[in-house]
């Protein structure tokens, strides 16, 4: 029957196992084409799981949690009128639109709108209407901070007093009897409430939590945001709370506190100024007095004495061109001024400063500032808009965006500088051009004679008091007119409650997107914690560094089993071998093939094909790899080694008549003439079969014969090139150890996802040549391999054996 190898034209590829079981322990990172590939296999349960836990949040979210993620936002808008148009006097114009926005954010202001709704005192739970229940609310200025609990039964209530941080917990405060749905007064450590317990609704237990004024205030501005539009002539504030009727009443609050604040911020700076004008004019007065006394005692003994066509108007320019010197300094002094607080201070201010400069200069009517005020106040409010939404959107860290428009304001800032200087120059110029006209009026009046030149300095001294009396005098009329009546430059043009309707729709749709991302996460996020804790047989490099063996092969996944229904218990028909060799599965059994027969460091001609557990394809792996072999013209013995359950028989449709456990039971001779009926012949030339015999319960005990077991296979490796030995599952029977005395290797064959590599360790290490028997893994149905649709390993393949 031995017959010589044939050369296999250059199809067979020379591998060195050595090689090979050497590569496979080295490390190797995490393998995340092995999680998605996981994720693909399970995506249905994926989607399952997916849909299961959003409805779930759904139904926790509709039953449990709508009222507390529901947030409704009321909004109020206030315009602002030019101060231009109200005022005549500069020192009215307090603060500019962008510091009157700013008072918004301030401590001050947002502490009176705490005090005014008692906001330092919040109400658990929040499904209480905090405006119907807070009826009356007295604080003093020694109440203690902390927790007040109030448990109530039908006919009590008791109020508990809890202050951690003061190593104060649930000290009794207060206890009385309760009428159902009545008032309820609290008089404890400075807090006088008036509550209506007709607004609490089912619940026992209420706590108000009496907060320091601080933290309330940071709740606030954490809550309200505020926006003006290019123009600057429309304030829009926004508040967002979980109870509607308190963000209405809360925005309702601030643009009332708000305009009240900007008013008497009027009435403060105007009383300010009308005292300064006051103070300033009574010494104005008192000098014009002083003047005027100093001419009326000179002209008392020169009554004739008058001053000439020449010194009238020399006395008339004079005092004009001093008042004008003087009102020159006083541009130059406050554009300094202004300059210098550029050098100094945070941007914030920075931006005030460089408002005013542009203020003064617009005034002044100068070329071009129009448009760089424009442009200035364009990229404030840019600005102060993207800093907003970076709020919102928890950005930390420099944006380029801001650095740009930063960059941007630093290059007009540059301008404005530039323009300051120049018009600083032009009215250092007007001034000096000035004091050249009094030097050369001076030096007219010296030509005068002694006593007309004396009455003339004293003519100027009076013009000139009188003129400066005059225009305070002016000024204070115009601030006791303001004072008198101040108008408004700031107005609540709309107030937008919060819906809770539309607000709840808006709500819903952000919540069903959480509610998906929270299905997403759960549903891949279990099935990744699955594959975590998954220790199957999967990836072909996890399988070689846990096993310290070689991945010989990989069998491809089986996609349309149901074609093979009808070759279980034998009922088969024959099929060409061209149908077998065309499938995609039979070139992993060609390679696996080319590396047996070439293997350079050990000859392998007799092996034994094991598993760790049934459905494994273990005998599906033993008939076509010795169906290859066959058609290689290898002369090839297929022995069914398992004795308890052996079906190779069955599956290559062979009626035996002799078979390998009654002829081990037996006492025949092995020689050519028993061996020979022992061997059945298969549809291959090639290929020949020992069936295993009839299911035995004692098969240990007669494998324990190993002797004759030794001979026959001695025998039978003198007739046949290749033999192989498919074997029960080691997992379960001791038989692999017997058969592994007379047979060096092992072919050891996994189920991609069902072989525990856990307990596969285990097995293996109990052999003690383990790496040098073992010649590598066969991964059957993997789902790695590649793979045609609908294609079929081979005729031999059964529906039930995949063992």
């Amino acid at each position: 029957m031995k017959k010589h190898k044939n050369d296999n034209n250059g199809e067979l590829v020379r591998v060195d196992l050595s090689n090979l079981i050497s590569n496979v322990r080295q490390q190797t990172p995490i393998r995340w084409k092995q999680y998605f590939r996981y994720l693909w296999e399970k995506k249905y349960w994926v989607l399952l799981i997916c849909i299961l836990a959003s409805g779930l949040w759904f139904v926790a979210y509709t039953m449990f949690l709508k009222e507390k993620f529901i947030s409704y936002t009321s909004t109020a808008k206030i315009r602002f009128d030019s101060p231009k148009k109200i005022v005549a006097i500069t020192e009215f114009d307090i603060i500019d639109t962008e510091g009157k926005v700013a008072i918004l954010n301030t401590n001050s202001f947002l502490g009176r709108l705490v005090d005014s709704l008692s906001l330092a005192i919040a109400v658990e739970p929040s499904e209480i209407n905090r405006l119907k229940f807070l009826k009356e609310v007295a604080i003093a200025d020694n109440a203690k901070l902390g927790l007040y609990k109030i448990n109530r039964s039908d006919s009590e209530y008791s109020i508990l007093y809890t202050n951690r941080e003061n190593g104060v917990e649930d000290s009794l405060v207060q206890r009385g009897y309760l009428v159902p749905d009545s008032m309820l007064s609290v008089s404890a450590n400075g807090l006088q409430l008036l509550l209506d317990m007709a607004y609490t609704g089912n619940s026992k237990d209420i706590i108000l939590d009496y907060m320091p004024r601080r933290t309330a205030i940071e709740n606030i501005r954490d809550d309200m945001g505020y926006s003006l539009n290019r123009s600057q002539t429309i304030l829009t504030i926004d508040y967002s709370n979980n109870d509607h009727e308190l963000s209405a009443k809360i925005v309702n609050t601030i643009a009332h506190l708000y305009i009240k604040q900007l008013h008497e911020y009027k009435r403060f700076q105007t009383a300010e100024v009308q005292q300064s004008l006051k103070e300033q004019l009574q010494a104005a007065q008192k000098e014009l007095e002083l003047s005027e006394q100093k001419l009326r005692e000179f002209r008392k003994d020169k009554i004739r004495l008058a001053l000439g066509v020449e010194g009238q108007e020399a006395v008339t320019e004079l005092t004009k061109n001093e008042v004008a010197v003087q009102e020159l300094n006083l541009k130059i002094e406050k554009l300094n001024s202004l300059l210098e607080k550029t050098l100094a201070g945070e941007d914030k201010e920075k931006n005030y400063v460089y408002q005013e400069i542009l203020d003064v200069l617009t005034a002044q009517e100068l070329p071009g500032i129009g448009d760089i005020k424009e442009k200035y106040s364009l990229l404030i409010y840019e600005r102060e808009k993207f800093l907003q939404a970076l709020k919102l959107n928890n950005y930390v860290g420099e944006h380029p965006q801001l650095i740009e428009l930063d960059n941007q304001i630093n290059e007009l800032r540059g301008q404005i500088d530039k323009r300051v200087s120049e018009y600083l120059v032009q009215l250092k110029s007007e001034r000096l051009e000035k004091q050249e006209e009094i030097d050369g009026v001076e030096k007219i009046l010296e030509r005068l004679p002694g006593n007309e030149l004396e009455l003339a300095k004293l003519e100027r001294d009076r013009e000139i008091k009188a003129t400066i009396a005059g225009n305070i005098m002016i000024r204070y009329n115009e601030a006791k007119i303001s004072d008198a009546a101040v108008i408004p430059d700031a107005y609540i043009i709309d107030i937008i409650e919060a819906s809770p309707a539309a607000q709840s729709k808006a709500q819903q749709i952000k919540m069903a997107g959480i509610g998906v991302l929270f299905g997403v996460v759960v549903g891949i996020g279990s099935i990744l914690a699955l594959a975590l804790l998954d220790k199957t047989a999967r990836d072909k490099e996890q399988i070689q560094d846990k096993l310290e063996l070689p991945v010989l092969t990989l069998i491809p996944f089986l996609e349309s089993v149901e074609k093979f229904n009808n070759y279980l218990n034998g009922n088969i028909a024959q099929k060409p071998a061209d149908d077998f060799l065309s499938s995609v599965g039979a070139e992993s059994f060609r390679r696996l093939r080319s590396k047996l027969l070439l293997n350079e460091s050990q000859k392998v001609s007799t092996l034994l094909v094991a598993s760790l557990n049934p459905q494994e394809g273990k005998s599906f792996v033993s008939r076509n790899l010795a169906h290859t072999f066959a058609q290689q013209k290898v002369s090839t013995l297929l022995i069914d080694g398992d004795l308890r359950k052996g079906k190779l028989h069955t599956s290559l449709n062979i009626e035996e008549h002799s078979n390998l456990a009654d002829f081990l039971k037996s006492n025949q001779p092995i020689n050519s003439n028993s061996v020979s009926q022992l061997i059945h012949i298969c549809h291959l030339p090639d290929l020949f079969l020992i069936p295993s015999g009839s299911p035995k319960t004692y098969a240990s005990e007669i494998l324990a014969h190993d002797d004759r077991l030794k001979l026959l296979l001695d025998f039978l490796r003198d007739k046949f090139e290749f033999i192989i030995i498919d074997t029960p599952p080691f997992g379960i029977t001791p038989d692999l150890f017997v058969y592994s005395k007379f047979v060096q290797h092992i072919l050891l064959v996994a189920r991609y996802g069902q072989t525990n590599l856990n307990q596969l360790k285990e097995n293996l290490d109990e052999f003690e040549n383990a790496a040098l028997q073992f010649l590598g893994i066969i991964i059957n149905a993997s789902k790695e391999a590649p793979r045609k649709k609908s294609y079929y390993y081979s005729y031999y393949y059964s529906g039930r054996e995949h063992k």
